[in-house]
């Protein structure tokens, strides 16, 4: 803990940033124990739950509060739809919940609309805001409800942070592009296969899930492998920024893999992990300050495209083959502005899940449209193709686009 200035006579400002939990009077109180002063005050109220950055005037900059509170603002939290509480925030008791439908950018910013502008604001009865000197959070806390009367207040717009988050944490770790990995959740590591077989056979049960367990464990491990060569290419290009970092749907099976090669490569590595009804956990692999969970399908697929300069796939279920058929669409229809090439890995999954030569054949594609992937079975041939696309299309243009 810093020691008190010896001159008691101290003026100017402290920028606090302020944790959950403790009121902004609490903070001032510490900064008059701390400081051996008592003339602070604090440029605007948070409210307990509220983090973030608390301006305190010490001494003679108290004059300066009525201007810094009346100067514009920016705030920046998170909004769970489909869920009420009692206390109108995340702190209370769920009341009722319902189905969020389907939403996309149109129709959130229509939403939005209405509340910019100059509006009447009531505060809530758990906001610090005093009523005859006691905060409303206290009363709230006592089950007491009072009336309180709405100020004006001026709104200027909303900002969708799943957009901007994820761009300020990418821009401080100085991440301009990717490598993406796609690719089944289900497969595990060949240790683990080897586990659920002997568990099937000490039991003396049906092995066959067990054996497809190991027999597909391979990928996990050429994954894990691919991933590890791929960051330490990149960790010896020249140059500050990092480049080409190996990026993951963040949950297990071919994305844990990939993440894991990346860190056991000492390299950093993201992961877009999404909410779902039956959660994802991300995996323990993924850099923490790259770790995301996105609740919007679109916006995290925009992620994906906008920093991939490769992307590989791995054999998969669903969500991998919507994944290759939506980029390789958008390079068919020419609405990327930049080479991504994509590898296929494993010849004989592809080969017999996706017959797209009968597409060909039947005029649904064009003989040109095989030409947008390129197929393998190890991971010599793949990190090979990979870097010297990357070396030859990308390097000298770093920085995500579409």
């Amino acid at each position: 803990m810093p020691q008190p200035p010896q001159d008691p006579e101290f003026n100017g400002a402290l920028l606090i940033d302020k944790p959950a939990g403790p009121t902004s009077h609490d903070i001032v109180d510490i900064v008059r124990l701390l400081y051996g002063i008592k003339k602070v005050g604090h440029c605007g109220t948070l409210d307990p739950a509220a983090t973030g950055l608390l301006i305190l005037l010490l001494g003679r900059a108290t004059k300066l509060s009525q201007k810094l509170t009346s100067e514009d603002k920016v705030y920046e939290g998170s909004l769970e739809l489909g869920k009420s509480t009692d206390s109108f925030d995340a702190q209370g008791a769920v009341t009722a919940t319902a189905a969020v439908p389907a939403l996309d950018c149109d129709v959130l910013n229509t939403a939005a609309k209405q509340y910019t502008g100059d509006i009447q604001q009531q505060p809530p009865m758990v906001s610090a805001v005093k009523k005859n000197g006691v905060p409303l959070y206290k009363l709230a806390r006592k089950g007491k409800t009072i009336e309180r009367e709405a100020k004006p207040v001026h709104v200027f717009s909303y900002e969708f942070s799943e957009y901007m988050e994820p761009e300020a944490r990418f821009e401080e770790f100085q991440v301009r592009d990717t490598v993406v990995f796609f690719g089944s959740a289900r497969f595990v590591s060949r240790d683990e296969a080897e586990k659920r077989l002997k568990a099937a056979q000490d039991q003396d049960s049906d092995v066959t899930a067990a054996e497809c367990d190991l027999e597909m464990s391979a990928y996990y491990q050429a994954a894990r492998e691919l991933a590890g060569l791929l960051t330490e290419w990149s960790k010896a290009l020249e140059g500050e920024d990092s480049r080409f970092i190996v990026c993951s749907g963040g949950g297990p099976g071919i994305m844990e893999a990939a993440n894991r090669g990346a860190s056991e490569a000492a390299g950093i590595n993201a992961g877009l992990n999404i909410s779902l009804p039956l959660e994802q956990a991300d995996n323990p692999y993924i850099t923490r300050e790259l770790n995301f969970e996105f609740h919007y399908f679109f916006m995290r697929k925009f992620w994906f495209v906008y920093l991939a300069k490769a992307i590989i796939i791995f054999p998969g279920g669903f969500g991998t083959m919507d994944e290759l058929f939506e980029v390789m669409t958008l390079m068919q229809t020419e609405k990327l502005t930049k080479p991504i090439p994509i590898v296929l890995y494993g010849k004989d999954f592809w080969d017999q899940v996706l017959d797209l030569a009968a597409m060909v054949k039947y005029g649904t594609i064009g003989p040109e449209d095989l030409k947008l992937f390129f197929q393998t079975d190890t991971v010599d041939e793949a990190f090979d193709f990979i870097t010297k696309e990357l070396l030859e299309k990308s390097l000298g243009t770093p920085g995500g686009c579409l």
